[in-house]
């Protein structure tokens, strides 16, 4: 059972609040470059695999192409698991908030 959260936000394992409209970069080395706007977070019940129970996971839009592929789905969607939103080497880094949440 899914449920869409379009107007709420989601943890990060390290308490980042993802949020719909933040653009996040993507840190992997393989693609330099692509950025991504979350639309909004969905709830997945997984019961089987190394996944069991509830994951949650970022819908995102493609803004900008890796450097290295610049025909590369801009525009398309994509679904990222919300613990990997995190700066790390592989995961993601938060580059632009929303204006509600800007320091005042």
């Amino acid at each position: 059972m899914d449920r869409n959260r379009t107007g709420e936000d989601m943890n990060t394992v390290d308490g980042l609040h993802v949020r719909p409209g933040q653009v996040w970069a993507d840190n992997d080395p393989r693609a330099t470059g692509r950025t991504l706007r979350v639309i909004r977070i969905e709830d997945h019940i997984h019961t089987a695999g190394s996944l069991t129970g509830k994951v949650s996971y970022a819908v995102c839009t493609v803004l900008t192409p890796p450097a290295n592929y610049p025909k590369g789905r801009v525009g398309q969607q994509v679904t990222i698991r919300v613990s990997r939103m995190r700066p790390t080497s592989t995961g993601y880094r938060l580059v632009q908030v929303m204006p509600e949440e800007a320091p005042a």
